[in-house]
């Protein structure tokens, strides 16, 4: 499929997350940045190809990293 689609992520934790989906593949956009979410915030960016989210969780000092194909269900950080 081609197109743009969006990929969401909802920080379901009870601490602040911060988030990084790549942009291997894609022209323009958001630059490969760290954005904070607060418990209970989402974001949604916008992608064609399948991409790699980084996530870190503040209270864990822990990082998650996941492939995240475009167009699916949101992704809850629990």
């Amino acid at each position: 499929m081609e197109g743009i689609y969006p990929i969401t992520i909802v920080n379901s934790r009870q601490a602040k997350i911060s988030v990084s989906i790549a942009i291997t593949g894609e022209t323009g956009g958001e630059e490969d940045t760290f954005f904070e979410m607060n418990p209970g915030d989402s974001g949604t960016w916008k992608r064609g190809h399948m991409q790699v989210a980084m996530v870190y969780l503040h209270d864990a000092g822990e990082t998650r990293i996941m492939t995240i194909p475009t167009g699916g269900a949101d992704y809850h950080i629990t």
